[in-house]
């Protein structure tokens, strides 16, 4: 190990709680799980991996290597067939994942190269976002720009760059989920993961939230166990403030046997009452939003959008205009199975893929059913999902709103 040897890191946290771990007793075979899946994937990977593991007090490294050829399209569609031969234009790269867990505590990660493919399952959403959460200081912070999600409203997906520096409380949309923030690096920051580092480095520095938790400056393999050791210590702490109204909802117990049970019963009672009396009023359906989870804006730049059954290799419907892909996917499960038999309509739906393409080029793809946003009410409650994530109102929402004005105000 090079002490004089600096990386940009971001870090990821892996869900423990991902129901395919469930079997699991450490997180030794949760990693042995990751990497395993991944290599079943891409079995060409193999002969070609490396993963070992050492111990620094009570904090343990596990790392996963692998060697994957690249070839460069640019290039090779560029020149001319006859000009090029059989020459490949593949180069060779490398990626891994450097994992770091506790014994029965969480599990980070840190990646390079291609590494995201082999934890992107099984990462939590807005890591970065929830860690922040807990030492914030919304009023003092500040901001250069600011990626939000809608849960109301015709504006479904908003960025914003500030020219100069603002507080977070000044730049955070009122009834929206931030997804990515840069926030300045000031003092209590930088004291609070590192312990020698300059005051200039502090400065040039910055914090990238979102799925990561990526703090904009270099730092050793010394530097980084220190920084892992304080995530480690900040993530037991309690929430200090929160950036939106609109909470996550961490009770897997709940989604899983009540909220996402009645999504799917919902989805068969708009299907049973819209075509069983031949609706033609789309409206009815438009409490219903489209859009793949992860790549918003190349889903709505799409030119085609195709749906398929399961391990179908032909879609069974296609267009071009993405408001048609809702009402006549629900119309094609209603044609192919009884929405009275949950078992039948369940298995049916989830099993169903869309993908969006760009000039004939695969772009998006994924579960249709995670690509559905809607609100779900149980309890006198109301449920919202979007981008595959379950939230709903946190405290007063019109009691915050009054206050966050009030403090702008000031």
């Amino acid at each position: 190990m090079n002490p004089n040897s600096y990386q940009f890191v971001k870090l990821y946290r892996i869900r423990r709680e991902f129901y395919e771990f469930d079997k699991y007793d450490s997180n030794d075979e949760i990693i042995e799980h990751i990497i395993n899946q991944h290599l079943e994937k891409h079995p060409f990977y193999k002969k070609n991996c490396h993963k070992s593991t050492i111990t620094q007090g009570d904090l343990k490294y596990t790392f996963y290597a692998y060697r994957h050829e690249d070839i460069d399209a640019v290039w090779k569609d560029f020149f001319p067939s006859n000009l090029i031969s059989d020459y490949s234009f593949k180069t060779q790269g490398t990626s891994f994942v450097l994992f770091a867990h506790k014994n029965n505590d969480e599990i980070f990660a840190i990646i390079g190269g291609k590494g995201v493919n082999v934890i992107q399952k099984f990462a939590s959403t807005y890591f970065g976002i929830d860690l922040y959460e807990k030492f914030a200081d919304l009023s003092k912070d500040t901001s250069t720009f600011i990626e939000s999600r809608s849960v109301t409203g015709n504006l479904t997906f908003d960025q914003n760059t500030f020219r100069n520096n603002r507080p977070i409380l000044d730049s955070l949309p009122l009834g929206r989920i931030p997804t990515k923030i840069h926030i300045s690096l000031n003092k209590e920051h930088w004291e609070l993961f590192f312990e020698n580092k300059s005051e200039q480095e502090s400065e040039e520095g910055f914090l990238e939230i979102g799925s990561s938790f990526f703090v904009k400056t270099r730092m050793n393999f010394k530097e980084l166990h220190y920084f892992i050791e304080r995530v480690f210590s900040i993530w037991k702490q309690d929430k200090k403030e929160s950036m939106s109204r609109f909470e996550r909802v961490e009770d897997t117990n709940l989604i899983d046997k009540t909220l996402f049970p009645l999504f799917l019963e919902q989805l068969r009672d708009k299907a049973s009452k819209h075509f069983s009396i031949s609706r033609s009023d789309e409206k009815y359906l438009s409490d219903y939003d489209l859009v793949h989870p992860q790549k918003i804006v190349k889903f709505y730049e799409c030119d085609e959008y195709k749906v398929f059954e399961k391990s179908s290799p032909k879609e069974f419907f296609a267009t071009n205009d993405r408001s048609k892909i809702f009402i006549n996917t629900l119309k094609h499960v209603y044609d192919k199975v009884n929405s009275n038999n949950e078992y039948d309509f369940n298995k049916f739906i989830m099993g169903i893929q869309l993908k969006g393409y760009s000039l004939g080029n695969l772009v998006t793809k994924g579960q249709f059913i995670i690509h559905v946003n809607t609100e779900v009410s149980y309890n006198g409650k109301s449920y919202f999902l979007i981008d595959n994530q379950w939230y709903q109102i946190f405290g007063n929402f019109i009691e915050e709103v009054n206050s966050k004005c009030e403090k702008v105000l000031v």
